[in-house]
């Protein structure tokens, strides 16, 4: 199975999208490996790479899909800080907040996902046209269109149509499970909340780890990868913590949980997760923002989902003309990689622009979920501006 991905209020340039700086290099960093990942593994360009470079090509295929960690703690991270700070935010969440937030983050996800989707149908059928690359996708049936719609095809066993289309599975699975465990803390007396709440998430991070996380068959699963989602939702704890106390606190169980992984089984994937949960949960990122091209890297952050989606249909449709034109031909596919690199930036900007800002998250939408954030976690509508 192959990897790729990866609010509202508003900040200055200079912090990001998310008001860490931090965040938005590790998606830039993380996305642009999942790129070369794929553009790697795929295709005449791959195997010319494999050919005339055959050391960058195993770092592509192989390491470069560690990265996936990086996605999955920075979801974590975000989700935490957007519905559950802290443990012990107790305001019980409501029916029509639990659907404000469940509906956007399927929106968020589902429409550039669709949009890509359909590209990458209608740029394998062009490549199935130019040649007949065994790496090319066949048509899709029916039930592979609709598995897709709602994420479902790795659990009915339906081939995916583009790269990378498990991982939006697997976010929807955690951030809805995450909405499931507010549903399931309000049932306990209020007393209870703190402590049910951070041994759930400790809880999962350590079963996920040193169980789950060792089963491949359960990899089209959250339980699979809720080890480094739940690092992430530490190290916001950490982050934002009252008191340098509680955030060692935090910090500690992050490297407990860990190490105690990569006793029970060194994996070099547990240990880039740990590491970026310790980075996000740390302080010093702050200072990023002095040297950082805020607005380049804020820019390249936002787009950096899209650039997940759409450089597979790109790298599709490049890869069979330049084999139709020079078949078998090492230099010119070797160049054809940086053509697809360019196209496939391009592309994601287009998407991001036309698609995600328009129709996946819209102001009016996105104005909703921060209202049901805001009184998720402080207890209190804002007023109209």
């Amino acid at each position: 199975m192959s990897i790729s991905l990866p609010r509202s209020v508003s900040r200055p340039a200079s912090a990001g999208v998310h008001g860490l700086p931090l965040i938005d290099l590790l998606k830039v960093f993380a996305a642009q490996c999942i790129v070369w990942h794929h553009f790697a593994l795929y295709g005449p360009m791959g195997r010319a790479l494999a050919q005339r470079a055959e050391a960058v090509s195993e770092v592509l295929v192989d390491m470069a899909l560690w990265v996936v960690q990086i996605f999955l703690v920075v979801g974590g991270f975000l989700a935490a800080r957007g519905s559950l700070p802290a443990p012990g935010v107790h305001r019980p969440i409501s029916a029509s907040e639990l659907w404000i937030l469940g509906w956007a983050r399927w929106r968020r996800l589902a429409v550039p996902a669709l949009v890509a989707l359909l590209a990458a149908v209608l740029a394998a059928a062009l490549a199935r046209w130019l040649g007949d690359d065994p790496d090319t996708p066949a048509a899709p049936t029916l039930a592979q269109v609709l598995a897709h719609v709602f994420f479902l095809q790795d659990l009915v066993g339906l081939p995916a149509l583009s790269s990378g289309v498990w991982y939006l599975a697997i976010d929807l699975q955690l951030q809805w499970g995450l909405l499931a465990l507010l549903l399931l803390r309000d049932r306990l007396p209020q007393r209870w909340r703190r402590l049910a709440t951070a041994a759930a998430v400790v809880g999962a991070v350590a079963l996920s780890l040193l169980v789950w996380n060792l089963d491949p068959d359960l990899d089209a699963w959250a339980l699979y990868f809720v080890g480094a989602w739940g690092l992430g939702v530490l190290a916001a704890w950490a982050r934002g913590a009252r008191s340098p106390a509680v955030a060692r606190v935090w910090w500690g169980w992050i490297l407990l949980l860990g190490l105690l992984a990569l006793w029970v089984e060194p994996r070099e994937r547990v240990g880039l997760a740990v590491i970026t949960a310790l980075l996000l949960a740390g302080p010093w990122q702050d200072a990023m923002a002095r040297w950082c091209w805020p607005r380049v890297l804020t820019g390249l952050s936002c787009s950096s989902y899209a650039l997940f989606l759409v450089h597979y249909p790109v790298a599709l449709v490049v890869g069979a003309m330049v084999d139709r034109l020079w078949p078998g031909a090492v230099v010119p596919a070797l160049w054809a990689l940086g053509l697809a690199w360019g196209l496939s930036m391009l592309a994601a900007q287009a998407l991001h622009l036309g698609v995600e800002l328009r129709w996946a998250s819209p102001a009016k939408s996105r104005e909703r979920v921060a209202v049901a954030q805001t009184a998720l976690v402080h207890g209190a509508v804002p007023g109209p501006r």
